[in-house]
């Protein structure tokens, strides 16, 4: 039996519902579902050279273009932070880091102050305080106090972070000077306030400094007078042998050319060098206030030395018959 148009019509209808519903279903399933995280944005931090106003800095992308600089290539840095594995972080041109390491990020070469158990800490980079086992810790830790001057009821002076018992006085009272009391006691080294004290006047540092022991020495310079230290046990040489006279040839000053008998410590003031006593010794004819006359060059200067024929007589007349 043929299905009339009204049958086909409820049959496409209900066909419809069905089809719906199942879509209807579906679309439940799929909500169920978690939702896929959000896709990860933001930028890949990298270490690059910025060109800015102020010249090329070695820093990150990030920060470059948060100063609204440009990215060139590493080599025209000046310096970049560089890996160098065992040796640890630096601060090295671009050319030498290539060659030993590798560029790391800015901040491993940025000062940090690092704790060491057992020790005191210290100022380190970043990457060098890792890399050693340090802590980082505050920058104020590795900053010490500022001190003042405290002057006390002593009449004492010296730095503190605090002038506990004392009162805070100019920082100048507390600068080591070398004092003069003006008695019988030699300058001493004192601080300025105690010095002021004590109606004392400042004089040169030298007069404050302790002598320096020193020895008869063998040297490249001849035999002089030099510091204990300076002189190796070998070279070490008798006292008689420093304090006799030696031929001295000046060879600077308004004295140079002239030759003094004089000991080895004498003839370094003089600005001289020891040479053979023949120098001295030898005989010249030498301009005198009393005219030419033939002497040792040690009683001459280079200044009065004439010809040798000024100092000789002239040959004297003898009678002669004429015929």
């Amino acid at each position: 039996m043929t299905p009339s148009l009204r049958e086909l019509r409820l049959h496409a209808l209900l066909y419809f519902l069905i089809a719906g519903l199942a879509f209807t279903a579906q679309s439940a399933c799929f909500d169920d579902d978690p939702e896929e995280p959000p896709a990860d944005t933001s930028p890949t931090i990298e270490s690059v050279c910025c060109a800015t106003d102020d010249g090329n800095e070695y820093t990150t992308n990030v920060l470059c273009e948060e100063i609204s600089g440009s990215e060139v290539p590493l080599m025209l840095c000046p310096s970049v932070c560089c890996d160098q594995a065992e040796e640890g972080f630096s601060m090295i041109p671009p050319s030498d880091c290539a060659g030993s390491g590798d560029a790391a990020h800015p901040g491993h070469c940025e000062d940090v102050c690092c704790e060491f158990e057992g020790q005191d800490p210290e100022i380190l980079l970043q990457g060098n305080c890792n890399l050693q086992g340090g802590e980082e810790a505050s920058m104020e830790v590795c900053t010490p106090a500022e001190e003042i001057c405290c002057r006390y009821e002593d009449g004492s002076f010296s730095l503190s972070e605090e002038c506990i018992g004392g009162d805070q006085t100019d920082d100048a009272n507390c600068e080591e000077v070398c004092c003069d009391l003006l008695g019988n006691m030699s300058p001493t080294t004192m601080t300025a306030g105690a010095c002021t004290l004590g109606n004392g006047v400042v004089t040169d540092d030298e007069f404050c400094e302790e002598p320096v022991e020193k020895v008869c020495c063998k040297t490249e310079a001849g035999i002089v007078w030099v510091p204990t230290d300076d002189c190796p046990e070998e070279d070490l040489l008798s006292e008689s042998l420093c304090e006799q006279d030696y031929c001295c040839k000046v060879s600077e000053g308004p004295n140079t050319g002239n030759g003094y008998m004089v000991t080895t410590s004498e003839c370094d003031q003089l600005g001289g060098a020891i040479v053979y006593e023949g120098y001295c010794d030898q005989v010249i004819c030498c301009n005198t206030d009393d005219g030419p006359q033939m002497m040792p060059f040690s009683d001459c200067t280079f200044a009065q030395l004439t010809e040798t024929s000024d100092c000789i007589d002239e040959p004297q007349g003898r009678c002669c018959k004429i015929m």
